[in-house]
């Protein structure tokens, strides 16, 4: 009897310790779709479509351009589906009624890039925050992951800005 390391074995105990399948278990069910390839505009906003509702229930809303409109804590937060290259966008105004337009432009030119994937802009209308998530292939998980960033990065942004006093959060 020798005291070999046997590959084998030691592979059949971890599955047995941690539940992990083994080689030779069989598949009993079909895997879930993980990624889609849309061919066109229409096909992505049907999927984006799908994935909002499923998310929100009735909450999602379509305005004038045929952009979803959501509610996020009481403010307006647009997604938009895009072509040529297909890609999903998230807009949504983070702050209104900017005190000093020149001192929160400074503001974002200096410290925007720390929002996260997310883009600030300053429009007449208060303080922007963009974002685009390329979908010429689509993981609903990706997009989850995606969305739940930007909401994050929404309510960091809008509590820094009120908190220097570049804008007022509307509800």
């Amino acid at each position: 009897m020798t005291d070999e390391l046997n590959w084998d074995d030691v592979a059949s105990e971890l599955a047995d310790t941690h539940e992990a399948p083994r080689e030779d278990d069989m598949v009993e069910q079909e895997p879930e779709l993980v990624a889609v390839t849309p061919r066109d505009r229409d096909e992505l906003y049907e999927i984006v479509s799908n994935c909002l509702h499923a998310r929100y229930c009735d909450e999602v809303q379509i305005d004038d351009d045929g952009d979803f409109e959501l509610d996020h804590r009481g403010h307006g937060l647009w997604v938009r589906v895009l072509e040529n290259p297909l890609r999903i966008g998230l807009m949504a105004r983070v702050v209104a009624q900017v005190p000093d337009t020149q001192a929160a432009g400074l503001h974002l030119a200096i410290d925007g890039p720390r929002y996260g994937d997310c883009q600030l802009g300053l429009r007449p209308e208060g303080v922007w925050q963009y974002a685009i998530l390329p979908a010429r292939i689509f993981a609903a998980v990706v997009f989850d992951d995606f969305f739940d960033s930007y909401l994050k990065n929404f309510d960091v942004a809008q509590a820094d800005l009120v908190l220097r006093g570049m804008g007022k959060a509307f509800t």
